[in-house]
């Protein structure tokens, strides 16, 4: 039998055993130490649902990388201030542009072309001339002999005559003139970490005295990144040190601390290390496998030594504790492979790395756990006579589940406020005094046009929202306008005029200028929201209105917020019922008999009600990465009610749950503090998981050693084998 061989295994080769798991700890820690921490929404979805995004940033980019805001009771500090950041900021490598004195630049649109004409040109310069003898020219008509400059600015205020900019000086103040934005475009990419750092970092170096705050795809992905890896590190040390001194509290031996922290920390170091070889990435979803490992992996250490003190043989508790907790490590696992067929990344990565997680852990402690505590001896533990108890409370815990399943008809409240799902930091806290102060967001909506003719309809659809409220400004696309002989023309049309060779000479390299200027390679058309988007109800009738608009495709940041919010509640429950499939087949499998099954699936059903019950009674809503708290109350559940009746078939109900009472404990323990240590986050999914995944632990928990006993003290009334 397998764990006969591991308990040989570890008995004759103890130095192979460690040096193998030694030298798979240092590569996996090495490889886990190259992991990339990503917040982008982006990162969570299938490639399908971000292929437009992705291909329109990736080729066009964004306009507002970087956004600053600076606000101040002098309007004169504020420019200057402005001024330093541009002057400053156009000297990384990365900067593309940095606005803040809005200018006429990029490509002149095909409309254009009949006022480049040799004629055109030509009797506009002839008015201009006879004015300029009259002296009634004024000196805008100087500098603009034929009306371009003047006819863009125009357009440029018609397309964003939502947003309230105070442009009587040229630059973006607010109306009151005591905020002005500063805007900067980067030759990469936000998802581009190194080069959003980079960028931003240097923009925070910069001292002014004025008050500073940044938004932006590069300020965003910085911060969540930030925010995402000091997530994973403290709530991952906090879980392990937790669990481990939980494990000393119950079993009240020092030696007890390393046959506990070793098989965790060495499972959990592979797991970094396999995630780095098939992901090389962790998200705000897959963040929590740390502490999740942490708190379903420190079981195995518990029942393990539990049954070693009771049995006091290497081989008799391997054997002994073996299948059942090999059962346990495979529904839990299975459980969360559930996950692997999702549509979002975030899902399916969760599920692959936690589910080989789980079985790596395991791993750790059936190979190691021997060496370590090799001179445990037979020491009967205590036991407490929980059948007792739950005979007293179990009328009372009947009505309990009654009134809970009435708050769990409602079914699972979700979250509709994508604003909860990333947390109030200053990135975003800055957008909102963007919208307060310009009335207007930086929220973007792209459309990509794939002809000429398609970008020319779409102007005035996209005018028309502007018109309708839904945006406070549009950047509709055309194709640039090329004049191989402008300069020839135009030289030409001066003379025609009767000016002298070389007159207007600025104006005409500015033309030159904007008949060479880079073209786009996509043609996408830009409208920015003017207000912001978070509640589901208000994204699906802005899309919708938009979608009715246009007639054609479009992608941005609530796009992508709303294909999140679809996906994930269809994922989340369908992976949720292959769990309960799951387990209910793995274990019918285990325990061969049906009424042995349903036993086994009291704690996953009446801790489910319960859940249910109390997040509904308390208002608990449930957001992507919180709703899986039902298959990991499962999956931990099911592993209580496998040892129960497992040991029930053994040794008789009212002795199984007596002599399981306190490893179950401990486990429950231990997993709260595990997954409790997420509460201690900063990122609002983690903290919300952390919550809701202990009012589920805590379900199972009573629900095993409260009603399952006294189910099992009736059907195993004496020792059966």
């Amino acid at each position: 039998m397998i764990f006969d061989w591991i308990a040989r295994v570890t008995k004759e080769h103890r130095n192979k055993v460690i040096t193998i798991f030694a030298l798979l700890t240092a590569i996996a820690a090495y490889q886990g130490s190259k992991l990339r921490f990503e917040g982008d929404v982006s990162s969570l979805l299938p490639e399908e649902d971000t292929r437009l995004y992705r291909e329109i940033i990736d080729q066009v980019g964004s306009q507002a990388d970087l956004v600053i805001l600076l606000e101040g009771e002098d309007p004169e500090q504020l420019a200057l201030a402005a001024e330093k950041f541009r002057s400053t900021m156009a000297k990384h490598p990365n900067v593309k542009s940095v606005t803040y004195r809005p200018k006429m630049e990029g490509p002149l649109p095909q409309e254009y072309a009949p006022r480049l004409s040799p004629a055109e040109m030509t009797q506009r310069l002839i008015v201009v001339r006879e004015k300029l003898k009259k002296g009634l020219i004024d000196i805008a008509v100087k500098e603009d002999p034929l009306g371009i400059k003047e006819d863009l600015a125009r357009e440029a205020r018609k397309r964003f005559s939502g947003f309230r900019f105070d442009l009587s000086d040229g630059m973006l103040y607010a109306p009151n003139r005591k905020a002005i934005l500063v805007i900067i475009a980067g030759h990469k990419k936000p998802h581009d970490l190194e080069a959003a750092r980079s960028t931003y970092d240097l923009a925070t170096s910069i001292s002014v005295p004025v008050r500073v705050s940044m938004t932006g795809g590069y300020a965003v992905a910085v911060v969540m990144q930030e925010t995402i890896r000091s997530d994973f590190f403290n709530t991952g040390i906090f879980s392990i040190v937790g669990v481990t001194l939980m494990f000393l509290f119950g079993f009240r031996r020092l030696r007890a601390i390393p046959f506990a922290a070793i098989p965790i920390g060495v499972g959990t170091i592979l797991t970094l290390g396999l995630t780095q070889m098939i992901y090389e990435r962790l998200t705000p979803i897959t963040i929590v496998f740390a502490p999740m490992l942490v708190g379903l992996g420190i079981d195995f250490p518990i029942h393990f030594y539990n049954r070693w003190r009771a049995e006091g043989d290497i081989r008799k508790a391997i054997a002994g504790f073996g299948p059942s907790v090999f059962a346990a490590a495979l529904t839990t696992s299975a459980v969360l492979w559930c996950l692997a067929p999702s549509r979002l990344n975030a899902y399916r990565e969760l599920g692959v790395i936690a589910g080989c997680g789980v079985l790596l852990t395991l791993a750790a402690t059936l190979f190691l756990c021997p060496i370590i505590g090799s001179k445990v001896k037979n020491i009967q533990a205590p036991r407490f006579n929980i059948t007792r108890l739950g005979s007293q409370v179990f009328p009372l815990l009947i009505l309990f589940t009654l009134a809970m399943t009435v708050f769990a008809s409602k079914g699972i409240r979700f979250q509709g406020d994508a604003a909860n799902w990333v947390g109030h930091a200053p990135v975003f806290q800055t957008q909102v005094r963007i919208a307060n102060l310009f009335e207007g967001t930086l929220e973007t909506v792209f459309f990509l046009s794939r002809s000429e003719k398609e970008a020319e309809e779409l102007k005035p659809k996209l005018e028309q929202l502007v018109d309708e409220g839904v945006f406070s400004g549009v950047a509709p696309a055309y194709p640039p306008l090329r004049s191989p002989t402008f300069q020839t023309d135009f030289a030409n049309a001066l003379s025609n005029a009767g000016f002298r060779k070389g007159a207007f000479t600025d104006y005409s390299d500015w033309i030159q200028e904007r008949l060479q200027a880079d073209a786009p390679k996509l043609l996408v058309s830009v409208g920015m929201l003017k207000e912001r988007v978070r509640e589901r109800e208000h994204r699906e009738k802005i899309h919708t209105q938009i979608s009715e608009a246009t007639g054609i495709e479009f992608t941005g940041g609530t796009v992508l917020t709303q294909s999140l919010d679809n996906t994930f509640r269809e994922d989340a429950q369908r992976a949720t019922l292959h769990a309960a499939i799951a387990i209910l087949f793995i274990t019918l499998i285990l325990l061969r008999k049906i009424h042995h099954t349903f036993f086994a699936l009291i704690p996953v059903i009446f801790g489910a009600i319960w859940t249910l019950g109390i997040m509904n009674l308390i208002q608990i809503q449930v957001d992507p990465l919180s709703v899986t708290v039902f298959m990991l109350m499962g999956g931990i559940s099911i592993d209580h009610g496998i040892h129960m009746v497992s040991r029930a078939k053994q040794i008789g109900g009212e002795h199984a749950s007596a002599e399981l009472f306190r490893p179950i404990v401990l486990t429950s323990g231990t997993s709260l503090i595990g997954f409790g240590s997420l509460i201690t986050a900063t990122h609002p999914m983690v903290h919300s998981f952390g919550t809701t995944v202990m009012i589920g632990i805590s379900a199972g928990l009573f629900a095993t050693i409260l009603i399952l006993p006294v189910l099992l003290a009736k059907a195993f009334p004496r020792k059966t084998g």
